[in-house]
């Protein structure tokens, strides 16, 4: 008798799949025909590491709209991207996002944080700490890192010893958002060893919530399994006890009255945030002191390091243009005069090459998924009803020969120096390794800051050159990470 009834659930489920699927409105939409019917075909993409070619090469096979799971879409359109992110978009974050919620209690992130008026709300409590202007006030932070990085590379440099690079560069991202939010580095820079094994902990995290968001029903269960089974000392575990001791820290110097009166400009950002937190407890709760220093230190080291990677990956495979950037460098800084981020701001070059590896490696790899609002709306000529769930990939965005030109594969920081102004507005409405709209990374200022800030200094001080008969690989579903980037660095004589 079960058996049967296991049999029939079955069968009326894929009876169900196919009349959905042949009823569909948008049944005219190519894409892989597994997808037509169930979820699976994208759950076992992404699981091969390797989505974001497949998703190019599915719209170089059926053009700017696949479709890659039974309700679910992925566009390739210019214009599609101001509709569906643009500032003033009904658009809401598709449950995927469950997937990353840190909290089953309803206490989101402002990444996993659905509802658009709780998610604006949330970031102008916080969006002052991250501008530009508010950021240069850590400058000496940066350089304090970038000094000790140095200071590591001199000792490989020494014995000759290959080194992991991007395993270094992200050392030095979690160290400098250390610093900018508790004032502290948590100690990667010191022996490159994985402390707590946060890195480790915080990959896995990462590839298992992008794929925990395609089933996102499950995403309740994975989360509270995973509470129980982390354990108290390593990983996510860590940095929550080593944040919250940095916050008791710092409250009780304020207590004390010991707390540094420094500018307000200059304040860690924990400072700012429990200073938000005193003047006003009921918008500025506790959980958003915790939460925003969390975003920080999740956030703010995979991206940075995976684009300064990028950076010197394509550095060093492009002698022509990192010739070009040292002369810029040396002309604007000197052999050994410092790097600040001004003189930095007169190097059109350096910033050519930063925003050419933001392209060509953006450090997310899949879509950014988005629920069709209320009444539906057309988009790149199609009429998409409400409900269904599209998005926009920044791997399949700027390798859009369209935007960004017949050579749109290749390295050229060029495009964006000689480019004609109407050429350049198409490649900036395109342009998304921090997002777009309202959504864009809040972080952003913070790694544009310590690319700017570092790969002058690497470019001046050293040749590096990769371990022969080797070369990277990539591993990331969410985030694209670099391994095996295996280097050999020799100081420069000037």
């Amino acid at each position: 008798m079960l058996v049967a009834v296991v049999e029939a659930l079955i069968a009326l489920s894929i009876l169900y799949r196919v009349f959905r699927a042949v009823s569909s409105p948008l049944r005219s939409i190519p894409g892989p025909f597994l997808a037509r019917f169930t979820r699976l075909w994208y759950f076992r993409k992404l699981y091969a590491y390797n989505y974001r070619e497949t998703n190019i090469a599915l719209h170089r096979k059926y053009g700017n709209i696949v479709r890659i799971a039974p309700n679910e879409y992925s566009i390739d359109d210019l214009d599609a991207a101001k509709v569906i992110y643009g500032h003033g978009s009904q658009f809401t974050k598709s449950k995927w996002y469950m997937g990353f919620s840190p909290s089953a209690q309803g206490n989101e992130s402002i990444f996993s944080e659905r509802n658009n008026a709780v998610h604006a709300t949330n970031r102008r409590k916080t969006a002052a700490a991250y501008s530009m202007s508010s950021l240069l006030a850590y400058e000496g932070f940066v350089d304090h890192c970038v000094g000790l990085l140095c200071q590591r590379f001199e000792e490989f440099a020494a014995t000759s010893k290959d080194l992991q690079l991007a395993h270094w560069l992200q050392c030095y991202a979690f160290d400098v958002i250390g610093c900018i939010t508790f004032e502290k580095r948590f100690g990667f820079l010191n022996t490159g060893d994985d402390i707590g094994s946060i890195m480790s902990a915080l990959e896995t995290q990462m590839l298992w919530s992008s794929l925990v968001g395609v089933y996102n029903e499950f995403a309740l269960a994975f989360w509270t399994i995973l509470g129980k089974i982390a354990g108290r000392g390593a990983g996510f575990p860590y940095v929550m006890a080593w944040t919250s001791a940095a916050i008791n820290e710092r409250k009780a110097l304020g207590d004390s009255g010991e707390l540094q009166k420094s500018s307000p400009k200059s304040l860690p950002m924990l400072d700012k945030f429990l200073n938000s937190r005193a003047q006003d407890p009921e918008k500025f709760t506790d959980w958003d002191v915790i939460i925003s220093c969390l975003n920080n230190t999740v956030a703010g080291s995979d991206t940075t390091g995976i684009s300064l990677s990028a950076a010197m990956y394509y550095l060093m495979h492009n002698p022509t243009v990192l010739s070009k950037l040292r002369e810029e460098v040396v002309q604007v800084c000197g052999y050994d005069g410092d790097i600040t981020f001004e003189k930095t701001q007169r190097m059109p070059y350096l910033n050519a090459v930063i925003k050419e590896a933001l392209r060509v490696h953006p450090a997310t790899g899949m879509t950014m998924p988005r629920v069709v609002p209320k009444g539906g709306k057309v988009i790149a000529g199609k009429f998409f009803p409400e409900g269904t769930i599209v998005g926009i990939s920044s791997w399949v965005a700027h390798a859009n020969k369209g935007v960004f030109g017949p050579d749109a594969a290749a390295f050229r920081p060029e495009r964006w120096i000689e480019s004609s102004p109407e050429q350049l507005s198409l490649m900036e409405r395109y342009y998304m390794p921090f997002g777009l709209g309202s959504r864009t990374c809040i972080g952003k200022n913070i790694s544009l800051l310590e690319m700017a800030k570092l790969i002058p200094a690497l470019v001046r001080r050293y040749d590096f050159s990769i371990v022969p008969g080797t070369d990277w690989t990539m591993k990331g579903r969410w985030f694209v990470k670099q391994r095996d980037f295996r280097c050999v660095v020799v100081p420069r004589k000037s």
